[in-house]
C-alpha cells in the first residue's frame, strides 16, 4: 500500500510539471529575462564607449559622449 501511494504521488507531480511546461513561460518568467542591449558607440574625443541613445552627433558626422566633448573637439 505504501508503494502505491508513493507511485501515485510521483505520477501526480510529473503530471503537474508537464502541465506547467505546456503552458509556456508566464509573465513572471518573461520579466526576469535580461533586457536587450542597445548599440554602443565610441566618443571621437576621449574614446569612451556609451549607449547610442546618449550620443551627441556633430555636423561632420562624428559622435561624442557629451556636448562638452563635441565643443572641445569641433570649435565653432
Amino acid at each position: 500500500m505504501k508503494y502505491l501511494l508513493i507511485a501515485l504521488l510521483v505520477v501526480a507531480v510529473l503530471f503537474w510539471l508537464s502541465r506547467l511546461r505546456a503552458r509556456g513561460p508566464g509573465p513572471d518568467r518573461q520579466a526576469r529575462r535580461p533586457a536587450q542591449g542597445e548599440p554602443m558607440l565610441q566618443c571621437a574625443l576621449c574614446g569612451a564607449h556609451f549607449p547610442e541613445s546618449e550620443a551627441v552627433n556633430s555636423a561632420s558626422g562624428k559622435v561624442y559622449c557629451s556636448e562638452q566633448h563635441r565643443l572641445r573637439h569641433e570649435p565653432r
